[in-house]
């Protein structure tokens, strides 16, 4: 699990990508909340704010787990694949802090499901520092999951 405030870095992204595979260059700009670069093993979680702190959550869990609606704006499901069980934040501009989360987003290879769900994205707050109320707020659930299907369109969950 991984719970910490993150930097949104180069407009707009936070991205994590498996450590043994060469960064090159983020995938296209894409209104969908998530994005997934197979090439890179890289996920990219698109943010409202272009600059500055959000609140960023994971959790992981055996199977798929039950909706999670109340409190959150919208979400979106990708499915991933990863060759080692080692996949970090992406420091794009080399500015660790201590609030840089040093954890793995997975512990194991494989294929996963992922749902995010986001509250704040439509109306960001810019330039937020990670000991702020952040506005922007983001929960990842992953799951084991060995049928790689397309990414959901995101879903309004309220509003």
């Amino acid at each position: 699990m991984i719970e910490s405030a993150v930097y949104v870095y180069l407009g707009s992204v936070v991205a994590f990508q498996q450590t043994n595979i060469e960064f090159e260059d983020f995938p296209g700009w894409s209104t969908d909340m998530m994005i997934w670069d197979p090439d890179q093993r890289m996920l990219v979680i698109t943010t409202g704010a272009t600059r500055g702190a959000v609140h960023f959550r994971s959790e992981i869990y055996s199977e798929d787990p039950p909706m999670e609606e109340a409190g959150w704006d919208s979400m979106q499901e990708v499915s991933v694949r990863f060759d080692t069980g080692d996949v970090r934040l992406v420091d794009v501009e080399f500015m660790q802090t201590e609030t840089f989360p040093a954890e793995s987003l997975i512990s194991h290879p494989g294929g996963y499901r992922i749902r995010l769900y986001e509250t704040g994205r439509e109306s960001p707050v810019e330039m937020q520092k990670p000991e702020d109320q952040l506005a922007e707020r983001y929960l990842m659930q992953i799951w084991p999951d060995s049928i790689e299907r397309p990414p959901t369109q995101v879903v309004r969950l309220r509003g």
